[in-house]
């Protein structure tokens, strides 16, 4: 093993060191792990009953679920899905939403 791998492997190995000892005395509030991506589909089939979701603004806020009805073909969009309730669907009980990017849409996430 040539001396830059053993420095990286030591570095390591102190760094695992170090970060289990401050996750193990940071307060639980703090505490977060991530669970996987949300479904804003789900959503909006879960909460809604709506059959799609349209993206209108590239931000986080810019998700819409949307009705396209097969009648009229009317549009609808509602503004009132609750993520961290899909969250807690797809994660179980205490998962919860949040973003990483404002600016992008696709950075929703759940945690625990």
């Amino acid at each position: 093993m040539n001396i830059k791998r053993k420095v990286a492997t030591a570095v390591a190995i102190v760094g695992l060191a170090f970060a289990g000892i401050t996750a193990a005395n940071a307060p639980a509030a703090h505490a977060t792990t991530y669970l996987g991506g949300v479904s804003v589909l789900g959503a909006c089939e879960n909460q809604i009953f709506t059959n799609g979701v349209a993206l209108i603004n590239n931000t986080v806020t810019g998700w819409r679920c949307e009705y396209n009805g097969a009648v009229l073909h009317v549009i609808y969009y509602n503004y009132n899905i609750n993520l961290n309730e899909q969250c807690a669907v797809q994660y179980g009980s205490g998962a919860y939403a949040r973003y990483s990017n404002y600016y992008n849409p696709y950075s929703w996430g759940c945690y625990l």
